[in-house]
Order: structure tokens, then sequence, then C-alpha cells
């Protein structure tokens, strides 16, 4: 009964969040609030990959937890099942609220403080969605969003992310990932919100906001018994250097 209750919910996800999502991002796109950077590069979705992006707050509503999504809507659409993504959101704020009941069946929670997925409990979920379901994750590995964390990495260009967390890389080599996506997310002008409200209402005086794909990382260009802390490196500098991409 559980399992028919989830499929449900991942079908009502799919076709009704979904396109709502999908017009939203198409009026943004219209008037030139949203521009998709070398789409040449965005990915079909397979069985066991995982999406990595940074969480700057693009409207101040952090509408990209939806946009990322949003954007693989087309293929999600035929195998809602096989192809509906997991997440791994804040557990008291997203998780433990009655409101986002539709979102529940594809979620990972983590605990404040554990960040997304730095805590073994929610690794080792990450790593079963992976392993036993090959489930597609999608991962905002800074433990929050960039400008309300203290400690950063930086790109050539002077770009930021804060330090991801070193269980991706574990989960990644454990469960053997075919191939990482990494995502770009950014304003034009390079501003971001400060630490503030979880969502508050969208603030477009930032200018436009691009999403970037970067080339995946497949699985032969890391080895099954590399250090995991050397392979988060990995995907924490291949962030930075799509970062500086135009």
């Amino acid at each position: 009964m559980r399992k028919f209750i989830d499929n449900l919910l991942i079908l009502f996800s799919v076709y009704v969040i979904g396109p709502i999502s999908a017009i939203i991002f198409l009026i943004l796109a219209l008037i030139g609030y949203i521009k998709v950077a070398n789409i040449k590069n965005l990915p079909k979705l397979r069985p066991k990959m995982i999406l990595v992006a940074n969480h700057p707050d693009l409207f101040d509503c952090m509408y990209e937890l939806f946009l990322v999504p949003t954007l693989f809507l087309p293929q999600a659409i035929f195998h809602p099942l096989k192809f509906s993504p997991w997440f791994l959101p804040d557990k008291h704020n997203f998780a433990d609220k009655w409101f986002w009941f539709w979102w529940k069946s594809r979620m990972i929670p983590v605990t404040r403080g554990e960040g997304n997925g730095s805590g073994m409990g929610g690794a080792r979920e990450m790593f079963r969605v992976l392993d036993q379901k090959s489930g597609i994750v999608i991962i905002f590995p800074e433990r929050g969003r960039t400008n309300s964390g203290k400690n950063f990495l930086y790109s050539k260009g002077g770009k930021r992310i804060r330090p991801i967390s070193e269980s991706i890389g574990w989960v990644a080599l454990k469960a053997q990932v075919p191939v990482i996506i990494p995502i770009w997310l950014e304003n034009i002008n390079g501003v971001q919100s400060p630490a503030g409200k979880l969502f508050s209402w969208p603030n477009f005086k930032r200018g436009q906001a691009i999403v970037k794909f970067g080339k995946p990382i497949e699985l032969p260009d890391y080895a099954k018994t590399e250090d995991h802390a050397r392979f988060t490196e990995k995907i924490a500098k291949s962030l930075l250097e799509l970062a500086d991409q135009e």
C-alpha cells in the first residue's frame, strides 16, 4: 500500500507540480530572467546518476529547487517512476512540513547541521537509492545557501561555493555511479542574497539567472579505489571550473 501511495505522489509531482514549474520557467525565460547556457551539455537521464549544483538562491525564493528538475521534465514525463529525481532536503524545513507531502516520496531528509548528505544517515540512504534503486539524485552539496556560509572555495574568476561534504565522494565511489553532472547556477550580475528567510517573494533586481551544464564526470575518470575526499575535491573543482566558463 505504501509503495502504491508513493507512486501516486510521484505521478502528482510529475504531472501537476511539474507543468506548473515548467510554465513559470517558460515565462521567466521568455521575458529574459532565465537563460540555459551550453545546452548541448544537457544530459540524457539514465538510471543511477548524480546531478550536483551550487545553491545561490537565484530569486530570493529558492526557485533552483524546482528549476533544475524542471529542465528534465520532458524526459521524466514519459518515465516518471524511473526518472523522477530524488533530493536531499533539510528535514525540519521540508520533510517535517505537511505541505510538502507531494515531494516526500522522493526525499532523503537530512538534519540541519549535517548538510546535504554529510550526515551518515543521509549518505547511507543516498547510497541505497543509487545502488539498490538505480535512482537519479539531485544534490545541492553546500549544506545550505552559498551566502549563509563562512568558509568558501573560489574559482580562478572569483566565484565561490561553500566546501562540499566528503560524503558525496564516498557515496559516488561506493555506489559506483556511472556519471556525475555538474550544474552551475548564478545571477548575471553575480550578486547573491544574504542569508535570511527560507522562502520570500522573488527579487528580480539581481538580473538574469543562468544555468550552466558541465561535461559529465564519467566512471572511467576515477578509480574504484580512489580516496573519497580526493574525489570530492574533483567534484568541487569541476563546479568551480564550470563557473568560469562563458
